[in-house]
């Protein structure tokens, strides 16, 4: 059975875990890996605690199981690259193939509990539920971050290598600064609003 290298950011530390698809999230008590991947058929995954704990809190709150049949997706697979954050292991799509009344008390419960970045309104999802815990994505060197992870991946995509290590050293920096100074932003070596946005645009038109 092949394994999965999973990342977890926790407080600024990360831990690996090599898990079955089979296994369930660590420090989940409901989110299984498979649920979690999603469609994604990358063999390396990433995840902020906090997201685990939104939805053990939402799981908890609701009463009963929440499916999840969309989670991680890297940027370069289509990861949501400018708005709901899947490429960044912050978001799950959950409730498919329930009733209009389950949806609404899930997402009613998410609104109230208020550790959701975003909640999708239904005009946008109306046959299931989008949950984010999205943070400030402006992150520099030392950041210890799954942004992190997804900058690495993403630049190593665009033709920068860097090893997806989820830390913001002096190497991942250089190669930020090289991709900033070729397409016309701020060669400050942070990924800000201006450099996400171009970076999702440019991953997104790679990926076609």
């Amino acid at each position: 059975m092949n394994l999965l290298k999973l990342y977890i950011v926790n407080n600024g530390k990360i831990e690996t875990y090599d898990l079955p698809i089979t296994a369930r999230m660590p420090y989940s008590k409901y989110l299984s890996v498979k649920e979690f991947r999603g469609s994604s058929k990358s063999l390396i995954l990433w995840a902020d605690i906090r997201m685990l704990q939104m939805f053990d809190l939402l799981r908890g709150g609701y009463g009963s199981p929440i499916n999840v049949g969309y989670g991680f997706k890297l940027m370069r697979e289509g990861g949501h690259c400018n708005l709901s954050q899947h490429y960044a292991g912050l978001a799950l799509d959950s409730m498919q193939g329930r009733s209009n009344a389950e949806r609404a008390k899930v997402r009613a419960i998410a609104k109230e509990q208020g550790h959701c970045h975003y909640i999708e309104p239904v005009s946008s999802s109306p046959t299931w539920v989008h949950t984010d815990v999205g943070f400030d994505r402006t992150i520099r060197k030392g950041s210890i971050s799954v942004y992190t992870f997804t900058l690495q991946d993403s630049l190593d995509y665009l033709g920068y290598p860097l090893i997806t290590d989820g830390s913001f050293g002096p190497v991942t920096e250089k190669a930020l600064i090289a991709y900033q100074k070729k397409n016309k932003l701020s060669p400050s070596g942070i990924a800000d609003g201006a450099t996400w946005l171009k970076l999702g645009n440019m991953v997104a038109t790679k990926r076609g």
